[in-house]
């Protein structure tokens, strides 16, 4: 692990800033997409298009590039990636930020900061588990109408259960906002 971080540190601080070349060469590119596969992977646990996760992953590594270079880098056709590009950068998604090429007819794409992304999945699963918890108390109240039926203490244990780890959910998720932003 030591040789091929020390690896990527040589090869990286001799290879071209992105602005002359968004290309790797030789071995950055082999980590580049093992980088990309990584991603993807990830992406694909949770259903994600293809095409969206290879745009951002190549967007993660390289955290600006243009529509052309997205299309050499991934191969994808043009409309591919202007459909792409128009979604991930919709306001609603929250992930890309574009702007103008000053001078050119051209627009950059950029990533989000990460940490802000990861504070609004926070937020997001924050919301989620508070819907879930309050969800949960609700079943448990009407549940208890059938306390003396077969399974009732079985089920409620186990509502009790998913209700302390949420709780717990809840807790980490918002200490973890704190952290990125205390000034909620």
């Amino acid at each position: 692990m030591k040789n091929f971080l020390y690896e990527i540190d040589h090869l990286v601080n001799m290879s071209e800033p992105l602005e002359e070349s968004h290309l790797f060469k030789g071995r950055i590119k082999e980590y580049e997409q093992e980088l990309v596969e990584f991603f993807m992977g990830i992406g694909a646990t949770k259903s994600a298009s293809e095409t969206f996760q290879t745009v951002l992953a190549y967007l993660s590594i390289h955290q600006s590039l243009t529509q052309r270079q997205i299309k050499d880098l991934t191969g994808f056709s043009s409309g591919t990636i202007s459909n792409a590009l128009k979604v991930l950068s919709n306001p609603a998604f929250g992930i890309l930020n574009r702007e103008d090429i000053p001078g050119k007819q051209e627009k950059i794409y950029h990533m989000k900061h990460i940490s802000k992304m990861f504070q609004q999945a926070t937020l997001m699963s924050v919301h989620l588990f508070t819907g879930l918890n309050q969800g949960l108390e609700k079943y448990l109240e009407v549940l208890d109408i059938h306390r003396d039926e077969k399974g009732y203490q079985e089920l409620s244990s186990r509502i009790i259960e998913l209700l302390e780890s949420f709780e717990g959910v809840l807790d980490m998720s918002n200490e973890i906002i704190e952290i990125f932003n205390p000034d909620i």
